[in-house]
């Protein structure tokens, strides 16, 4: 079997990838839930016809989101992770030693279930480490009934759009005495407006030293495998 999946973000773009196999293809309570073994990309898995990430290349999007706010903020204790189903988020949380709990909420079961089975040979099974707990429930509820209580949120959610403001909103609420930093990959100014708006600032509260950075990522083993070099 050899077929081409294509998405089309925008109007004006279109990407695809040549898919060996289908995984897996089902519409859970959510979402349209797809994994598939792609020619060169490894396993891949889709939301909804939109690719959220791959094995061969994900590590650029988890370390970035993960190990800045982490080293942003010194000796993070307890981590909420805002979706992030797959693990990969949670995998480079637990790799910091003064983690004693991250909690992963996660709307959707079955993206967990489906990840810890396909893409168990990047990501290992951080669901089987005795730190974390994971919640499937919505994010929004969750922060109201537990404000304050993180030292490190990450939103690892789908895609932007009014339920990322959203979100950003509730995170503030919850997180006055924390400060507020909000990292994006979002391109558009609207973007940057939208999180100012909710009450964050888009800069890091402390800065990171990019050596810093490499010796850290470096020290907890990534180097070997990822963008970090």
């Amino acid at each position: 079997m050899s077929i081409w999946f294509t998405e089309e973000l925008h109007p004006y773009y279109r990407k695809g990838v040549r898919v060996k196999r289908v995984l897996a293809d089902e519409q859970t309570q959510y979402q349209h839930l797809q994994f598939v073994e792609t020619e060169f990309f490894g396993n891949a898995m889709i939301l909804d016809g939109i690719i959220q990430l791959t094995e061969r290349d994900n590590m650029g999007y988890h370390e970035m989101i993960v190990h800045v706010p982490m080293l942003a903020v010194g000796q993070p204790k307890r981590v909420l992770i805002v979706g992030g189903g797959d693990g990969g988020s949670l995998q480079q949380v637990l790799r910091y030693p003064c983690v004693e709990e991250a909690v992963v909420c996660e709307l959707d079961q079955r993206v967990v279930d489906l990840s810890r089975q396909y893409f168990a040979s990047s990501f290992g099974d951080p669901w089987a480490d005795p730190r974390t707990k994971l919640l499937v429930r919505d994010a929004f509820g969750y922060l109201d009934e537990n404000p304050g209580q993180f030292d490190v949120i990450i939103s690892d959610i789908s895609m932007p759009g009014e339920d990322g403001y959203s979100l950003l909103r509730s995170l503030r609420a919850a997180q006055m005495n924390m400060p507020a930093i909000a990292l994006t990959a979002l391109s558009r100014r609207e973007d940057e407006a939208d999180a100012m708006a909710a009450g964050f600032q888009v800069h890091l509260h402390k800065p990171v030293n990019p050596a810093v950075l490499v010796q850290t990522v470096a020290k907890l083993g990534l180097a070997g495998s990822s963008y970090v070099r």
